[in-house]
């Protein structure tokens, strides 16, 4: 499979997966980014193409080598995939997620998934380093706070704030 690899052949899933939908899925998602390859687009699209590739094969650190190469071209897409790599594969310590994710804020203030993901990042920390929780819930609803300001309609934003403000008054309460 590794020979195939290096060819760029579409391949199933280093996963085992049984389901064939999601093997079709994924051999769907392999042509397409083949076939954006061969489009011959920006290089910011093409690592993250590559990272997506990398990712269907649970190759994570490779999905995230591609994925920052994207983001730091300004691809905000990419960014959004390093937080789901950060956070669901653990490729990352917190401490570090935390920071790009800062930087993610900094460059798009406006940018509703970039706050909601510190935030949940910032409830993990919480959990994490007990010494620092109330801390980090406060850091953790204040981002809340901004993505209601600017959206007062977002749902998930609201209840996950209230968790969150039930969290730290527990927490205060010991």
């Amino acid at each position: 499979q590794g020979e195939r690899l290096k060819r760029g052949e579409t391949t199933a899933p280093t996963v085992n997966i049984q389901d064939p939908i999601a093997v079709e899925m994924v051999r769907a998602i392999h042509a397409d980014i083949e076939a954006l390859q061969r489009a011959g687009p920006d290089s910011a699209s093409l690592a993250f193409a590559r990272g997506l590739k990398a990712f269907t094969r649970s190759e994570y650190s490779d999905a995230l080598r591609e994925f920052t190469i994207a983001a730091e071209a300004g691809l905000e897409e990419a960014v959004e995939a390093m937080f789901v790599v950060d956070l669901q594969y653990k490729a990352v310590p917190v401490e570090e997620a935390l920071r790009r994710l800062d930087q993610a804020v900094e460059r798009d203030r406006g940018y509703l998934p970039f706050l909601e993901a510190r935030s949940r990042l910032h409830a993990i920390a919480a959990v994490k380093g007990r010494d620092r929780a109330v801390e980090y819930l406060a850091k953790a609803i204040a981002d809340l706070d901004t993505a209601l300001l600017l959206m007062p309609s977002r749902r998930i934003a609201r209840i996950e704030r209230a968790r969150l403000l039930i969290n730290r008054a527990q927490l205060e309460m010991i």
